[in-house]
């Protein structure tokens, strides 16, 4: 088949047209890509954390008569798996306060609460046994205390930590 220069030049362009098409498909398939890997991998860090699903079961783990009187959603961790939460308690009150993981484990989140003066007054982790407890601590000065929660040992900073009290 004999193609003249005009049929060439013509099909020329259209093998042209039709390249360019497929780079553009290919860009745009590569961004789509790009898009949904960026959104699986962030909503695996942030996105999909959703404290308040386990809330309940750790305002129900305070003490008996111990009322709940705050919630912290544990959901912007730094990339270290640091993060710090002020909240003002008073002069002889006896504070609870129970965390726990995104499972609903009390583990994997070490809080340490700091008084107004800087000093560590109360933690729930006890390095000798290993183990996570909830937080019993009577005020002895009334002010803003440092709540310090620190992840270890998972990259899912996601938890809630749950403050009860009782006069």
């Amino acid at each position: 088949m004999i193609l003249t220069v005009e049929q060439t030049f013509m099909l020329y362009r259209s093998k042209n047209h039709i390249n360019k098409l497929a780079m553009r498909l290919r860009i745009v398939f590569s961004i789509a890509v790009c898009i949904v890997a960026t959104c699986l991998c962030s909503s695996s860090a942030y996105g999909q954390c959703n404290a308040k699903t386990f809330e309940k079961s750790n305002i129900l783990r305070l003490s008996k008569n111990f009322s709940h009187i705050h919630t912290f959603e544990l959901n912007k961790a730094n990339s270290k798996g640091e993060l710090k939460e002020t909240f003002i308690f008073n002069k002889g009150t006896l504070y609870m306060l129970n965390v726990s993981n995104f499972r609903g484990q009390e583990k994997d989140i070490i809080v340490e609460l700091y008084n107004q003066k800087g000093e560590l007054v109360a933690t729930n982790y006890n390095k000798v046994t290993d183990r996570y407890w909830p937080i019993g601590y009577v005020c002895k000065e009334s002010g803003v205390h440092t709540l310090k929660f620190r992840f270890v040992g998972t990259k899912n900073y996601c938890g809630i930590c749950v403050v009860g009290s009782k006069k």
